[in-house]
């Protein structure tokens, strides 16, 4: 099975594109430290594994020497807005002709890979976990509703079965499709939303607009089609997490101490890939003091 990685720049025409790659983590290195020990996880397990980005994004991973391939397929896109980060990943997903699982670059397995989502009989598609109003992880109602409130605020309109009342979406740090199917209908009815109901989501996406087409909807189509999903995890005492070694750094891309777990890391076992991450800052001119601050 295929592993794959996106990456849709969100840098502006005035930012140092390296530099931008820091725009929700500590600093540029702390995103490389987790991509890269992601994806040389993968490969013990993968038949390939590729980075899905843009041209202008390509030099700098293939500079990295982790990936089978890496493509610039979302070029496509480049015209939607930036702010909907969620939208290179829905492309790579709709490119995707036989079964896959999409990583995020701050999601890993330290233990071992659950192989047993490689058998196509028993699921459709497996998720990281369930956003619900009893979850440990992320309650829905006050997060989510305040999303869709406003953007049915700013004339938004679907006919998704259910959209707005139910409750539940699927996080997917983790997303493994063995139903391409469906997943051709997902990702063309996420487009479809968004090009329906483009000034709707313009005006609302300071506000993270992304979970309501990547997430909030998945678990609306899933329900609706009647998919076997598999949910890896229920919270962060879950026996998954202590039986693979999972970790999703989600919101602690900012987090000083797991930074500095990640550089002892790297400086002890990887110092290949920290003189790889130290050319590049050189090359872009990212001075030192952005990485330690």
């Amino acid at each position: 099975m295929n592993f794959i990685y996106s990456y849709w720049e969100t840098a502006d025409d005035n930012q140092n594109l390296l530099e931008s790659f820091s725009n929700r983590w500590l600093n540029t290195e702390f995103m490389f430290f987790s991509l890269i020990q992601s994806v040389l996880k993968s490969k013990e397990y993968a038949t390939k594994v590729i980075m899905i980005t843009t041209t202008r994004c390509k030099p700098i991973f293939d500079k990295l020497e982790i990936f089978d391939e890496v493509t610039t397929d979302l070029d496509a896109i480049s015209h939607y807005d930036r702010d909907m980060w969620a939208l290179g990943k829905i492309y790579a997903y709709s490119i995707q002709t036989e079964p896959f699982i999409h990583i995020d670059n701050d999601v890993h397995f330290n233990y071992k890979f659950p192989i047993y989502l490689f058998n196509e009989s028993k699921i459709d598609i497996a998720v990281q976990s369930i956003e619900h109003n009893k979850s440990s992880m992320t309650t829905f109602t006050p997060f989510y509703n305040r999303i869709i409130n406003t953007l049915y605020k700013n004339g938004f309109k679907t006919n998704i079965l259910n959209f707005g009342r139910s409750f539940k979406a699927y996080n997917m740090g983790i997303y493994l499709c063995n139903n391409i199917e469906f997943n051709t209908l997902y990702c063309t009815e996420v487009f479809k939303m968004i090009n329906e109901n483009k000034e709707a989501f313009i005006k609302a996406k300071k506000i993270c607009v992304s979970v309501i087409f990547e997430q909030y909807l998945l678990y609306l189509l899933a329900e609706r089609e009647g998919l076997r999903v598999e949910v890896l995890i229920d919270n962060y005492k879950d026996k998954f997490i202590q039986e693979y070694g999972y970790l999703h750094i989600w919101g602690r891309k900012k987090d000083l101490e797991l930074y500095n777990k990640f550089k002892n890391l790297f400086i002890n076992y990887y110092p290949n890939y920290l003189e790889k991450i130290n050319n590049l800052l050189d090359i872009y001119n990212i001075k030192q003091e952005l990485k330690n601050k």
